[in-house]
């Protein structure tokens, strides 16, 4: 996936666009997630897959508060979900858009419901209305994604951004996502955040059997939020992971390393180890909720490990793995579960600098419609 993106080529008419290079220079908006997964994944506005041609129009306009760094700005690119685009590829499509884009007379704070309202008097069609069209998309690995659908501007057109707020308005018009012949839909989902106090979590690879089970191999899940502790008047970062299928009042161990390792490594021919311990940072113990369960607590007893507040722990990925200690079970006396990828939640105490305004379908052509604040694409601007 590493082709080169052509401007001059790539501009014209019904162009075929292939991937763009991460690394290709421009402004990531919000800048806090240029290398950090979003919170969820929308298809709109480009890629609402519908058999009603009324459905798959759309009208968004998204204003960004980019700050005071000003750039020569030539296209605008977004990335897939993360977690959807590591289980789905992308057949082959085309988008029919056009795009303005302003110096807008709002921020995302006070964004208007009205279309006109946001709209600087610097208005420039950017990318007149036609087909942009995009290669397939394989399955990537875990996210998040590079910036790979690029919407570039008309050839020789681009938009001088002072600094600021920008307004991008963005209208669709088709796209050829819903197969007539074969009644089939092709959902592209693309990054989206908002401000969630919870992490992102993903399970990989698997568990093996103990000695109280012999149906269903031993597993373990994390979980990580944001959230304000009232008696100690602090925000805190929780993080708790449940097991299941263990030994019946048994303890077990949940590792948590910054690495997997590249291969995992064999203890059994079922059981295996996927954290690297060589960067293990942190080792909860944990416990059966009674004498009675296989359901395990890390810490023990439901409790939740708790940490302080520290902007700098926003976003932190880290992988874990839990593992139960069962005597007798193999040579090695334990059980291994899954991994979890553990991403702690990018909450923020301000909204995310960009909201949207969209209209679908039949009230399309509404001068008005619904105001989403601190919400909206991970977007990049691609800049000369």
């Amino acid at each position: 996936m590493n082709r080169a993106f052509r401007f001059p080529a790539a501009a014209v008419a019904g162009a075929c666009l292939s991937c763009v290079l991460p690394a290709q220079k421009g402004i990531v908006s919000p800048r806090e997630f240029a290398r950090v997964e979003g919170s969820s994944a929308s298809f709109t506005p480009f890629f609402r897959a519908s058999s009603s041609a009324a459905s798959r129009k759309h009208h968004e306009q998204t204003v960004h508060d980019l700050g005071k760094t000003p750039g020569k700005i030539y296209g605008i690119a977004f990335r897939r979900d993360g977690v959807l685009g590591r289980s789905t590829g992308a057949l082959p499509c085309w988008v029919e858009v056009e795009i303005a884009c302003s110096t807008a007379a709002t921020t995302s704070g006070t964004m208007s419901r009205t279309f006109a309202s946001n709209e600087g008097k610097d208005r420039t069609v950017v990318l007149a209305k036609k087909k942009i069209r995009f290669n397939a998309f394989p399955i990537f690995p875990g996210g998040p994604q590079p910036f790979s659908f690029v919407f570039p501007f008309d050839q020789n057109r681009v938009f001088g951004f002072g600094g600021g707020s920008l307004c991008v308005d963005v209208t669709v018009t088709d796209n050829d996502l819903y197969d007539e012949s074969t009644k089939s839909y092709n959902f592209i989902h693309l990054d989206r955040v908002f401000n969630s106090t919870t992490g992102l979590h993903w399970d990989g690879g698997h568990g093996c059997f103990g000695s109280a089970n012999t149906i269903f191999p031993f597993f373990s899940h994390s979980y990580s939020y944001a959230r304000l502790n009232y008696l100690k008047n602090r925000r805190e970062f929780s993080y708790v992971a449940i097991g299941g299928n263990g030994r019946p009042g048994g303890a077990g161990l949940h590792l948590m390393s910054t690495a997997l390792l590249p291969r995992p490594k064999e203890l059994t021919p079922a059981c295996r180890l996927y954290v690297d311990p060589g960067k293990i940072f942190l080792v909860l113990p944990g416990a059966a909720s009674s004498s009675l369960s296989t359901v395990y607590y890390f810490p023990p007893r439901g409790g939740f490990l708790t940490i302080p507040w520290e902007k700098g722990l926003r976003g932190l990925k880290f992988y874990a793995q839990s593992i139960n200690l069962d005597p007798g079970t193999n040579s090695w006396n334990l059980v291994t579960g899954n991994y979890s990828e553990v991403t702690l939640p990018m909450y923020s105490e301000k909204k995310f600098p960009l909201s949207y305004l969209f209209t679908t379908g039949f009230t399309f052509y509404n001068r008005t419609g619904y105001l989403v604040t601190g919400a909206g694409l991970v977007t990049k601007f691609l800049t000369l």
